[in-house]
């Protein structure tokens, strides 16, 4: 005798002590009054207790349990398969307009970087008179080769005083007026440049600074170098000199060291300032001045 879905689902719930007092009751009653539904009870409590350790009879169960607590699914309607279809037919016909329509060029914009045109009119503000009275720093990193002048050609008609005016400049005569010497270097100066009378225009001036020096200091390892400068403020300002030469020390006796440094110098008629500066403390240690006529 074939039983229906309901009475299956039952049979399983009444083997599995799902039904309640009420439910229990009513369906062993069914069962005294239905020897077929006993039977197949029965059968069904057989082959529960045969599965009862196997895997599949677990799997079993876990289906059964799920299919109870899943609610049926709802009926699709008899539209929903051709909206489907329908739905790549638009996807293509919007590809095909967007594909027609022309493709407009992409234009970039570039502007030009603006550039700052300096002022050539604008001038530093005057200086202050104390300002000029004291002797600039000089900057480091505006270095020289040994025995090279500075920046600049060395023809006087380019870097000779101004206008040979002989007025003195008021930097370097504040340090000949302070007498700048010190105790760990004691010179001695033999030989110094004098004012002179060129006999002609161009004619070469005998340029000799010679003398000794007294230091515990190794002046063999050291260099000294004798800057001559014009009496050009700018020139002392930005520390160009017309020449500048080391001066050469020789080995002496008890911490002296000798020197004579002579040179031919062309020179137009000015007045010229020349100091001794420690190249590697840029301290200076003497300071004149001679003028060519």
């Amino acid at each position: 005798m074939a039983f229906d879905e309901k009475t299956y689902h039952d049979i399983q719930r009444y083997l599995d002590r799902q039904l309640g007092p009420e439910e229990r009751q009513a369906f062993e009653r069914q069962m005294q009054a239905d020897p077929e539904l006993a039977r197949e009870v029965e059968l069904n409590r057989e082959m529960q207790e045969f599965l009862a350790d196997t895997p599949e009879n677990e799997l079993r169960k876990n289906l059964r349990m799920l299919s109870d607590q899943t609610p049926e699914p709802k009926k699709r309607r008899p539209g929903g398969k051709w909206w489907w279809l329908l739905v790549p037919c638009l996807v293509l016909g919007g590809w095909w307009v967007v594909s027609r329509q022309p493709e407009k060029p992409r234009t970039e914009e570039l502007t030009a970087p603006v550039q700052e045109i300096p002022d050539e009119e604008e001038t530093a503000p005057p200086k202050a008179a104390e300002e000029t009275e004291k002797p600039p720093v000089r900057d480091p990193q505006k270095s020289r080769e040994p025995g090279q002048p500075g920046k600049g050609s060395e023809k006087p008609a380019d870097k000779g005083p101004v206008a040979a005016n002989f007025d003195p400049l008021p930097a370097l005569e504040f340090l000949i007026g302070n007498n700048l010497r010190d105790a760990d270097f004691q010179w001695n100066i033999t030989d110094r440049p004098k004012d002179a009378a060129l006999p002609s225009p161009g004619a070469a001036f005998n340029f000799r600074f010679a003398g000794t020096v007294a230091s515990e200091t190794n002046l063999i390892k050291k260099t000294f170098n004798l800057h001559i400068f014009s009496n050009a403020p700018a020139a002392y300002e930005a520390f160009r000199p017309l020449f500048s030469y080391p001066l050469p020390f020789q080995p002496g006796s008890e911490n002296v060291y000798p020197f004579d440094l002579q040179k031919q110098l062309t020179l137009r008629p000015g007045l010229y300032y020349y100091l001794i500066e420690d190249t590697a403390t840029e301290k200076i240690y003497w300071t004149d001045k001679f003028a060519v006529r």
